[in-house]
């Protein structure tokens, strides 16, 4: 099933969010960090959640606005839908503070702890509530023949069926899929995975 990947792929997050919030405490403890790797982290999540894991998730979430309706899941999918914008913009403003870092620019540590810890309560938070609500109602609510609808939905040429997308998914993720691209085999080693 769809949810499956997804929760797959939050699990996969979950797994970054935890090494952000070490190096958080690093910096708030004024012990040194690897600024690389945080740029790894949330150039993957701008790169893959932003622009794949997210936009999935809101045509399922727009599918079930359609063909599904309770109220308080509606509520909740709207609410999530507004998250991946603001989730999106915080990610581009960490991503350009550590890049300004790490070329040398001077930007207040305070200044980057705030943001670092904006951007991983939003993001926690967002999952959560992905998680513990709105993933279960969906599994609940959504038939077989909606998922399958849903599939046609997703801009993936010959994907017509879940085993499809698993292997897809499988594929093209950069960090946690088969094939580990060059640019994030430092940080794969560094996260133990």
């Amino acid at each position: 099933m769809i949810l499956d990947i997804i929760h797959k792929e939050h699990v996969n997050m979950t797994t970054l969010l935890k090494f952000l919030k070490a190096k958080l405490e690093d910096l708030r403890q004024d012990r040194s960090i690897r600024y690389d790797l945080i740029k790894d982290i949330v150039e993957y999540l701008h790169e893959y959640a932003d622009k794949h894991h997210h936009p999935c998730e809101d045509i399922i979430y727009s599918y079930y606005l359609e063909h599904r309706k309770d109220e308080k899941v509606a509520d909740g999918v709207h609410k999530l839908a507004e998250q991946h914008i603001k989730i999106s913009a915080l990610t581009e403003h960490l991503c350009d503070m550590t890049e300004m870092i790490l070329m040398d620019a001077v930007v207040p540590q305070q200044q980057y702890i705030d943001a670092l810890d904006e951007f991983l309560e939003i993001q926690t938070n967002h999952l959560n509530y992905e998680e513990d609500h709105i993933l279960p109602a969906l599994r609940e609510e959504l038939t077989d023949a909606d998922w399958q609808a849903i599939i046609a939905l997703l801009p993936y040429d010959g994907i017509d069926d879940v085993d499809s997308l698993k292997e897809l998914a499988r594929k093209s993720d950069p960090l946690f899929g088969d094939n580990v691209q060059e640019r994030y085999q430092s940080l794969r080693e560094n996260l133990g995975a």
